[in-house]
């Protein structure tokens, strides 16, 4: 004789539990996954511009390291190119279109990634989807933002006025010196979309790396 007894109420209280703690461990609230990409985001855009801060120095040519966002497919990429009759320090930084150098590093695709250039203070800031925009690097170790936007943001442009990612981070790269300054605004960001050229926090908000 067989017994077909089923889930007693404690036992299914302790399934649902169990799945309750399990989910814990698996599900990452929207904000926090797109706070984490953001933060790497970051990381990689300072990471490739030192790199070519210090290629120019090696390798004495100029390296223009362009900024670019695809505001229609949501996603940023930073291309670099050379120009080998630049061999000391400019004052102003123009474009390069020559790709023909060894160890060329690209930026994959970063999708959701805003990206905007502002003049020192967070100020005439523009998107990087709007218009041509870069920092050009030279062998003396000096460097220069196209019309001056020395200052760069960087925040997460998925979500909406009620879910969004709420840090956000920036860089400042030194003239003289191309030394990359990092400040982050934890928990105050505010939302803007991919097209937008609005800082996302308040000057006050931020905070030196």
């Amino acid at each position: 004789m067989h017994n077909n007894r089923g889930f007693s109420l404690i036992e299914f209280l302790v399934v649902v539990a169990l799945l309750g703690i399990i989910s814990m461990f698996f599900y990452t609230p929207k904000a926090t996954k797109w706070n984490a990409e953001v933060s790497t985001a970051q990381s990689r855009i300072v990471s490739l511009l030192k790199y070519y801060q210090k290629k120019s120095m090696r390798d004495g040519y100029k390296y223009y390291v362009r900024m670019d966002l695809d505001t229609i497919n949501d996603r940023f990429e930073m291309n670099a190119f050379v120009d080998k009759s630049v061999t000391s320090r400019q004052s102003n930084c123009t474009n390069s279109n020559n790709v023909n150098f060894n160890e060329r590093r690209v930026l994959d695709p970063l999708k959701n990634i805003r990206v905007i250039g502002c003049k020192v203070g967070g100020n005439t800031c523009s998107n990087a989807g709007s218009s041509n925009m870069g920092i050009c690097f030279f062998p003396n170790g000096s460097s220069v933002a196209i019309s001056a936007k020395n200052e760069w943001h960087i925040s997460h442009a998925a979500g909406d006025n009620t879910t969004h990612a709420n840090n956000a981070y920036k860089f400042v790269v030194w003239k003289t010196t191309s030394f990359i300054e990092t400040f982050t605004c934890k928990g105050k960001a505010s939302y803007n979309n991919i097209s937008s050229s609005n800082p996302s926090c308040e000057t006050s908000d931020w905070i030196e790396n």
